[in-house]
Order: C-alpha cells, then sequence, then structure tokens
C-alpha cells in the first residue's frame, strides 16, 4: 500500500500544485466578495433584495417589519459568514484554505489508494502505463495490475461553483 501511495504522490504533484493555485484564486475572490458584503448599506441591500427602502430620520432604512422576513435571516447569515472570513485577514484565510486543500489532497490519495486494493492491485503487481495531466481534464492514469493484466482507468475531476470551493475527486473504473 505505501509504493501505490508514493506512486500516486508522485504522478499527481503538479495536479496538487493546479489545486492549490485554484484554492488561492477561490479564496481571493471569496474574500474580496465578502469586503464587499461588509460594507454594503441598508439601501444597497433593498436594491440586493429588490424591496424599496424608506426615509425614516433623514435616511434611507429598510421597510418597516423588514427585520422579521426571511430577507433579513438571509442578509443576517450572509453577513456573518463574511464577518468570519473577514474578521482576520486575507492572509489567515488563505492559509486556512489552503490547509484544508493540501488535507483534502492526502485523504483522497488514501481514497484512491483503497479503491484501487478493492480492486485487487498491491504493491508487487502495479504498473502505471501512462498518466496525463492537463487543465482540461485534470489527471488521468491508466494502471495495469502485471498478474491478470487488468487494466483501470483513473482520473480526476476539479469541481468547482458559485457555492462550493474548488475540490477534486479521483474516480476509477
Amino acid at each position: 500500500m505505501i509504493q501505490i501511495e508514493k506512486i500516486l504522490r508522485e504522478q499527481t504533484s503538479e495536479l496538487k500544485e493546479m489545486f492549490l493555485q485554484k484554492t488561492e484564486e477561490y479564496s481571493k475572490s471569496e474574500f474580496e466578495a465578502s469586503q464587499v458584503i461588509m460594507r454594503r448599506s441598508e439601501e444597497e441591500w433593498c436594491k440586493y433584495f429588490g424591496i424599496e427602502s424608506e426615509i425614516r430620520n433623514g435616511r434611507m432604512t429598510f421597510p418597516r417589519n423588514f427585520h422579521n422576513t426571511g430577507r433579513a435571516l438571509t442578509m443576517s447569515k450572509l453577513r456573518n459568514k463574511a464577518y468570519s472570513i473577514t474578521y482576520n485577514g486575507y492572509e489567515k484565510f488563505l492559509e486556512k484554505n489552503l490547509l484544508a486543500a493540501e488535507r483534502h489532497y492526502d485523504s483522497s490519495i488514501v481514497k484512491l489508494v483503497t479503491r484501487l486494493i478493492e480492486k485487487a492491485f498491491t504493491d508487487e503487481n502495479i504498473v502505471i502505463e501512462n498518466a496525463s495531466l492537463s487543465a482540461i481534464t485534470g489527471f488521468e492514469m491508466r494502471i495495469k495490475n502485471t498478474v491478470t493484466n487488468k487494466i483501470v482507468r483513473c482520473w480526476t475531476i476539479i469541481a468547482e461553483g458559485s457555492i462550493q470551493r474548488p475540490h477534486y475527486r479521483f474516480l476509477v473504473k
């Protein structure tokens, strides 16, 4: 098991770097978006929710009973999340996300090794036939069991979205 893990770590080092870069890009955009949320005025929140603000005490503010609505709860959650992201500054936020990405990489390698062992691949009979890495397809390799001549295809997808931070998954078929 140790040999398979070592081979996979060597073969995926470029993927790991690309993953950490994506995590850094995500962290920067998430931090900047949080700063925008923290600076939003009551009038801007009203525009965000598509509601009419009112003038009270000479300034624009939320309409009456706004704070008893689901929108107020949503605003509170967004503000709290933005505050927790911006509180310690960008460097701490980035450091936290990169550490989480490293841990995710380590656990993914262990999962991949487990999947390969389930398919009867061991340290003695494993041969990596080809491996490639590209920004479009991610990491891909074919591993051959020299005893049974069985070949499995392992690849990754780097997934991310507006809600989820970048993460990747190893798939084995």
